[in-house]
């Protein structure tokens, strides 16, 4: 009889200690998963703070983890709906995921880690304008011409150490807007020109390109050896472009100073010709008289126009 009192006695016990395991239809206590509803920004630099909005967040900063694609980053403020965090050094592009006591919810979109930095500068010196040059020459920055409320030929420059603008010697030139090109030697910078002058045939301009001399004028005998034929020579076929699509019934005649200019223009030409030919018609001048344009050929000047005219 002792022995089965004991035996009734402890499986009492026993059940008394356990309440929700033992007892039918008993519910364990649940985490709630953290969950990312969006974030914003979306795309940004190392050190960029981002604002994560969601639910189900710590508003313990330590007791929420943030992973950029597997970086943890800190968290720099923390509620339940909301977490403010820095993207980390060596993060990459990919999902941003939050775990809180070891329940983890990854965003359906990703986080876009740009490379590289902008850092604001002082505000140029001159007026707002567009249309400008620029150029570097040792450390320092130039800007010059352009458009405003009207042509402009100033020059300013800007010096990296300073973080300052300095207004130069005008442009001696007249005041213009997209300058051809300015060459870059060691120790400064060529003017180029392209004007377009209606000859004595009807619809029919001359294209005139060289450089500045120091009365105004189209030099187109000087050679500058700077090393860029193909930039100039590109520049050239854009500023002819845009002056056929603003005269689209006009030709344009052009011919090199020299047999050896005119020779460039031709294998410029003939190197592009496929591209061109879409845009444009194109004729050769030869000694006994004009046709259309083909590789190889000797030519006296060249003539274009926009095509379907």
């Amino acid at each position: 009889m002792i022995r089965f009192g004991l035996l009734v006695i402890l499986s009492v016990i026993l059940y008394s200690c356990s309440k929700t395991q033992g007892r039918p239809g008993a519910v364990l206590p649940t985490i709630p998963t953290p969950t990312i509803t969006d974030f914003t920004p979306d795309t940004g630099v190392v050190g960029t703070e981002v604002t994560i909005t969601g639910f189900n967040f710590s508003p313990d900063l330590s007791a929420n983890v943030v992973r950029f694609n597997g970086v943890i980053a800190e968290v720099k403020t923390a509620s339940p709906n909301t977490l403010t965090v820095i993207v980390p050094a060596d993060a990459i592009s990919g999902r941003i995921a939050v775990t809180v006591k070891q329940r983890t919810f990854t965003s359906a979109k990703t986080f876009t880690v740009l490379k590289g930095t902008w850092l604001q500068k002082a505000d140029f010196g001159g007026s707002a304008r567009g249309n400008a040059v620029g150029f570097s020459i040792e450390g320092k920055a130039y800007i010059l011409t352009g458009y405003s409320s009207a042509w402009e030929n100033d020059l300013w420059e800007y010096d990296t150490l300073s973080d300052a603008w300095t207004k130069k010697a005008d442009f001696p030139g007249d005041a213009r807007e997209r300058a051809v090109a300015f060459a870059i030697g060691k120790k400064g910078y060529i003017p180029k020109r392209i004007e377009f002058t209606i000859t004595e045939i009807q619809d029919i301009a001359n294209l005139a390109f060289g450089d500045i001399d120091e009365n105004n004028e189209i030099d187109d005998y000087s050679i500058t050896d700077n090393g860029d034929r193909n930039k100039v020579l590109a520049t050239v076929a854009y500023a002819a472009e845009i002056y056929l699509n603003k005269y689209p019934e006009r030709w344009i005649y052009f011919k090199g100073s020299t047999q050896e200019r005119t020779r460039l223009y031709r294998m410029a030409i003939g190197l592009n010709l496929d591209e061109l030919t879409l845009k444009f018609d194109i004729y050769a001048e030869q000694a006994n008289g004009i046709i259309p344009f083909r590789k190889n050929i000797e030519v006296k000047g060249l003539l274009i126009r926009k095509k379907n005219v």
